[in-house]
């Protein structure tokens, strides 16, 4: 790493790139369009960079103007954003940490379907704090403050849970990432348990 070469920046503190940011909480990379996602938690959006690094788009409420909002199409401090395998499309999945939800939206940012609410059952999520997609278009929630994680299928159907509060094995306390690899295994960081 120390002689790879700096390639770009969009984003930032200012108007590079052509939107501030403030927390940018998550990047996602299409292999397919080389579209780059980002999760602007403090700005209650998600923007939308080209291949050339030009910001395309701001989903959010009122056009990604900042507003935290509940309606379909916004977003509460959005923790992460994944993109789909190639060969399903090129949908996007937001962790919507304070709306307690994931959403997924098409290329153009329109809700596809959104799911989840406050609470503990199945399907109910407490700060979910990353997103996931396998290569069959299973969706891994991982649900932050319940300290586990969620499937479900690519419709948005449940499927399971694992984890529980704690430091065994399979254990988690304050998950905070969560990755799929092409093989179907589940990486998780594990805050609190280092």
């Amino acid at each position: 790493w120390g002689d790879s070469p700096f390639l770009s920046e969009i984003g930032g503190p200012s108007s590079l790139g052509g939107a501030q940011l403030n927390g940018a909480d998550s990047v996602a990379v299409s292999t397919q369009s080389g579209r780059t996602y980002v999760a602007d938690a403090g700005h209650n959006r998600v923007l939308v960079y080209g291949a050339d690094g030009s910001l395309l788009a701001r989903w959010g409420a009122g056009g990604g103007n900042g507003a935290a909002s509940r309606e379909a199409g916004g977003f509460n401090n959005p923790s992460a954003v994944a993109v789909s395998s190639p060969g399903l499309g090129e949908d996007v999945y937001v962790a919507d940490q304070g709306n307690d939800r994931i959403v997924e939206l098409d290329p153009s940012g329109s809700v596809l379907r959104q799911w989840g609410s406050r609470g503990t059952s199945e399907g109910r999520f407490h700060a979910p704090a990353g997103v996931a997609v396998d290569g069959a278009g299973n969706v891994y929630a991982l649900d932050s403050e319940n300290n586990r994680v969620e499937v479900f299928d690519p419709t948005g159907r449940y499927l399971e849970r694992w984890g529980l509060r704690g430091t065994g094995l399979g254990d988690f306390s304050q998950p905070s990432a969560i990755a799929v690899d092409c093989a179907g295994s589940v990486y998780v960081a594990d805050t609190n348990n280092n």
